[in-house]
Order: C-alpha cells, then sequence, then structure tokens
C-alpha cells in the first residue's frame, strides 16, 4: 500500500507521507519505527522493481507510468494539444504531468461521477491549476429520455448542482420498483456481499435462474464455503487450508 501509494502520487522520493493514516502527529515510537521500517522495505521493493538487472521484481504498469511522470517530460514538442478524459478521476501522477506541459490542456469530466478516490484519484477539474480555464458544459444526453433527466436533475440540487441535465433520447418511465412479469432482469451491486445476499434471498424465493457475470467463482464464495465449514467444526471439508 506505501508502493502503490507513492506511485500514484506527484511527489518524487517516497517516504512516510505514503504510509496509510500517516499524518505526522502524536506518533508513539513504536509507530515511528514501524513507519520507517515499512518505508525501508517500500524503498527496497522499488529500486528492485525498476532494476533492469533485477528479474525477481517486475515493475507494474503503476510502476513505469510513475517513472515515466519522474522524468518530467516536455510533450509540447510532439503536441500542440492535450486532452485529459475522466477530469473528476485523475490520480496525482497523471495531473502533474499534465499540469507542466506548455501546451493547450483540455479536460473532460463530470464531478458527480467521481468513483476511484479510494484509489488516491483526485478531482482535476477541481484544481487550482485549473480554475482559470474556459469553461463548457455538456448538457443533452440522447442515452436517455426526459424521465431520467428529471430525476438525476432532483439528485444532483441535493448536490448543489444548477447546471440542468437534458435527456432527449426515447421517452423512458422511472419506477420505483420493477414489474413481477420480467422475463429478465439484471441486479447490479457495490459490494459482493450484495451480491451474495440478493442471490441467497432470490433462491429462497425461487423460480429463479441466476447468471453470475465473470462466473460463479469470481465472487470468491469458496472462502466463504470454508468459513461456513470452519465454524461448523467440519474441518475435513474446508478446501483451502490456508484461511
Amino acid at each position: 500500500n506505501t508502493l502503490n501509494t507513492f506511485m500514484a502520487s506527484a511527489d518524487m522520493a517516497l517516504d512516510g507521507r505514503h504510509f496509510a493514516r500517516y499524518d505526522g502527529r502524536g506518533l508513539t515510537p513504536l509507530q515511528e519505527r514501524r513507519i520507517t521500517q515499512v518505508v525501508g522495505l517500500a524503498i527496497s521493493v522499488w529500486k528492485r522493481m525498476i532494476d533492469l538487472q533485477d528479474a525477481g521484481v517486475q515493475i507494474t504498469h503503476d510502476g513505469y507510468l510513475k517513472l515515466y511522470q519522474m522524468s518530467r517530460p516536455d510533450l509540447s514538442n510532439r503536441f500542440g494539444a492535450l486532452l485529459l478524459d475522466e477530469g473528476q478521476d485523475v490520480n496525482p501522477v497523471i495531473a502533474d504531468m499534465v499540469q507542466r506541459q506548455r501546451t493547450i490542456q483540455v479536460m473532460v469530466g463530470d464531478r458527480h461521477q467521481q468513483l476511484y478516490r479510494f484509489r488516491g484519484a483526485q478531482d482535476a477539474l477541481s484544481a487550482t491549476w485549473m480554475a482559470d480555464a474556459e469553461k463548457h458544459y455538456l448538457t443533452q444526453s440522447f442515452r436517455f429520455g426526459p424521465a431520467v433527466a428529471h430525476v438525476a436533475n432532483v439528485i444532483l440540487s441535493f448536490k448543489g448542482e444548477t447546471v440542468k441535465l437534458q435527456g432527449l433520447g426515447q421517452r423512458t418511465l422511472v419506477k420505483r420498483s420493477l414489474p413481477e412479469d420480467l422475463a429478465h432482469r439484471t441486479w447490479l451491486h457495490r459490494t459482493v456481499s450484495g451480491v451474495i445476499e440478493n442471490a441467497l434471498r432470490l433462491e429462497k424465493q425461487g423460480g429463479h435462474r441466476m447468471f453470475w457475470i465473470g462466473g460463479i467463482d469470481s465472487y470468491s464464495l469458496r472462502e466463504l464455503e470454508d468459513l461456513f465449514q470452519f465454524s461448523r467444526g467440519r474441518k475435513d471439508l474446508v478446501q483451502q487450508k490456508k484461511l
């Protein structure tokens, strides 16, 4: 986690700032030694990762992106403009490369669609280096009709949004629940536990034939089965011996 945080940052050196939950205040001597130890190990892994002669630790995609950012590339010699998509979800390492360029910078995004803050992404649309940018709004969509747009505008108004969205697609209906006679339906969940809980609920109701996106093995059900068998003292039925 410490190394990943560094590779996603704009910083040029790995140190205690990249240790998870580090704020530099009120640390005990034991905590300080622990942070120093972890940071030292992370630096060691980083040095091996970028060493072309060391095949024991392979570099990751985030690793060579970080190396590129640390090289301070000047893209103005090759490009007259840079287009940065999904500007609301930009890692600091990308933002640092873009803001240093002397070319025209065009950023596209929607601050209401920020999804990757858990990975260290930031909203570059609201960054200080974009404060004087010329702003344009794309408010019309043909993907949905006016009913969906109305619901979206109601929700966004609670976030303080004043620019209205227009749905110019086919007329749609927004209902609180799906009709029971639908032949097929898809359930979307934010977490794996939500998928499993809903599957158990539907199984209890009966009459449902379920298909799992990516296959059922991609939902780590085997670990849950092992934990269930282990909790019942049925160790002989535990498939993975290392839990």
